[in-house]
């Protein structure tokens, strides 16, 4: 048995949570950011931060690096207790 074989889901509600305090606090809308990010409007900034979406590798790093978020407490909270 791998560590893998048991499937475990990762929340993204918190870190979602997390880009709409830092996109607040940086006076962007979620238009804005996914004009940043995609060069057009989609509910796709909505979802993340509000369902907790997963999104597409490419996308997520846009959105944290823009952001200057750290996912590594997301990530691994045991570290970062």
């Amino acid at each position: 048995m791998t560590m893998y074989d048991k499937q475990i889901r990762f929340n993204f509600r918190p870190l979602g949570r997390e880009i709409k305090r830092k996109r607040e606090s940086m006076g962007w809308t979620q238009e804005y950011l996914v004009q940043l990010i995609i060069g057009h409007t989609s509910h796709i900034v909505m979802y993340m931060e509000t369902q907790g979406q997963h999104l597409n590798l490419n996308i997520f790093y846009q959105v944290v690096t823009l952001l200057d978020i750290s996912v590594d407490r997301f990530f691994f909270p045991n570290r970062h207790a």
